[in-house]
């Protein structure tokens, strides 16, 4: 008996209206849990955060997750992966940046978790890592992410942390410029220091790779 796919982590939170979102944003997100695929983006990302928020952010780079660096233009590329055995999608960022000898990573997972809700945790470790809980919804064919909490993930146990007790709301866009452009933006807004965090950039389409 063939193994039937899981459908894509975001077809699952978006339900129906997975088919409104655009199909270049779709083919991003399109990759099947519990598979061996895999996609590549090229672009370009400009990074921001006021110097005093390094204070809030450096537990999340620990973590192995945001870049903190303050640059425009800076050349990334971005590899998305499903694996067997995993109810995941997977994310490889490598931020170029000038004037450095080493590039900068940033690995993630995202995970549905019921709903319209999706957990994308940092870091390349499974067993302790930190997620950023999101609801998401669909625009006009663009796709929104907003934070509702955090987690804590130690081993087989996760511990809810309130936005606001740690880095505060954060926010996600993508959507088609045209048929070959993807933009997308996110950001991080504290409840008392405002934004402390923001990158914004725009990648090519996606490119399948076998794996």
């Amino acid at each position: 008996m063939k193994h039937s796919r899981q459908k894509p982590v975001l077809a699952q939170a978006l339900g129906d209206d997975w088919r409104n979102v655009a199909p270049l944003v779709r083919a991003h997100y399109g990759l099947h849990p519990d598979s061996r695929e895999e996609l590549e983006l090229n672009g370009q990302m400009s990074v921001y955060y006021p110097r005093p928020a390094i204070l809030l952010l450096a537990f999340a780079r620990l973590l192995g997750g945001l870049v903190l660096i303050r640059e425009d233009n800076v050349r990334v590329r971005v590899k998305n992966s499903s694996r067997p055995g995993k109810a995941a999608m997977f994310w490889h960022r490598t931020f170029h940046v000038s004037g450095k000898k080493k590039p900068i990573i940033f690995r993630s997972r995202m995970e549905y978790v019921g709903g319209s809700e999706v957990v994308e945790y940092i870091g390349a470790s499974e067993r302790f890592s930190m997620g950023i809980k999101m609801n998401i919804s669909q625009h006009e064919g663009e796709i929104r992410f907003e934070s509702t909490g955090y987690v804590l993930k130690i081993g087989r146990i996760e511990l809810p942390i309130p936005g606001h007790l740690l880095l505060g709301r954060a926010t996600i866009f993508e959507k088609a410029l045209d048929d070959a452009t993807i933009a997308m933006g996110f950001s991080i807004t504290h409840l008392v220091w405002g934004t402390i965090y923001t990158y914004k950039g725009t990648f090519g389409a996606p490119i399948s790779r076998q794996t």
